[in-house]
């Protein structure tokens, strides 16, 4: 009986660890998408990536991603000129960067600089 109860706990485990990976999967994917379409000029689809992107990571609780989604997302919109869309997204972005940790310096840069 007691290892019957280990390999319930233990395959419990088991698929909780892959359904993580499965969640970190599709928010990079999303990400890295948005990177490309950005890269190759199409900015509407990689407005929407960026977005998608940045749901995933809300969901999983990382800030530090949502703000770079974020910080993308307000370049391309002050791009197509949405600049008071631009100016709120960038807001937006400021409350997920951490002024303290230097790797969100150079997003935090990017974002100023949006902002300006």
């Amino acid at each position: 009986m007691k290892s019957i109860s280990l390999l319930v706990l233990f395959s419990l485990c088991l698929y909780a660890c892959f359904q993580k990976d499965d969640d970190l999967k599709e928010e990079a994917e999303a990400y890295y998408r948005a990177i490309q379409f950005r890269d190759k000029g199409s900015s509407d689809s990689a407005f929407i990536y960026f977005n998608k992107a940045k749901e995933e990571f809300q969901l999983n609780g990382n800030t530090f991603s949502v703000g770079k989604c974020l910080v993308n997302m307000a370049i391309l919109s002050t791009e197509q000129g949405d600049y008071f869309g631009g100016q709120e997204l960038s807001i937006e972005a400021l409350n997920n960067l951490n002024e303290e940790n230097p790797k969100h310096h150079i997003y935090l840069r990017s974002n100023l600089n949006n902002l300006g």
